[in-house]
C-alpha cells in the first residue's frame, strides 16, 4: 500500500509541476472527464488542502470537486512535518484513501502529503 501511495504521490507532484506551467487557454492540459469521479468511486481523493479544522480536511480534488475526508484517530498521516491532522496544512498536495467518495465525503484510512516543507510554510 506504501508502494502505492508513494507513487501516486508522485504522480500528484509532477501533475502539480506541470500544470503550473501550461497555458490555461490551451484546453489540451486538462485532464480527461472522470477522472477524479474514479478515483473517488475507489476510495481515493488526490489534489490539494482547502481546509483543515483538525477533524476533518478539505481537498480541492482532480477534476475540482471539493472532499471533506474525515480523520479518526485510526487514520494514518504520513508526511514529512508530522503525523498528526495540522501537518496537513492549506496548500499541501496529498492523496487520501479510505471508504468511496460518496456525496463528496470520504472516511480516511490513510492521507498522504506529497509536499515538500520550506522554511517558508508549505512546500509546493
Amino acid at each position: 500500500v506504501r508502494l502505492a501511495l508513494g507513487v501516486v504521490a508522485v504522480v500528484v507532484v509532477v501533475v502539480d509541476v506541470v500544470a503550473d506551467d501550461v497555458d490555461d487557454d490551451d484546453p489540451g492540459h486538462e485532464l480527461p472527464g472522470g477522472l477524479g469521479e474514479i478515483i473517488g468511486d475507489s476510495g481515493a481523493v488526490v489534489g490539494t488542502v482547502t481546509a483543515n479544522d483538525g477533524g476533518s480536511i478539505t481537498i480541492s480534488g482532480i477534476g475540482g470537486s471539493l472532499v471533506t475526508v474525515l480523520l479518526t484517530p485510526d487514520t494514518e498521516i504520513i508526511t514529512l512535518s508530522g503525523d498528526d491532522p495540522s501537518a496537513l496544512v492549506v496548500g499541501s498536495a496529498v492523496i487520501a484513501t479510505g471508504t468511496p467518495v460518496e456525496s463528496g465525503r470520504m472516511t480516511a484510512d490513510t492521507v498522504v502529503s506529497a509536499s515538500i516543507p520550506s522554511f517558508d510554510g508549505p512546500g509546493r
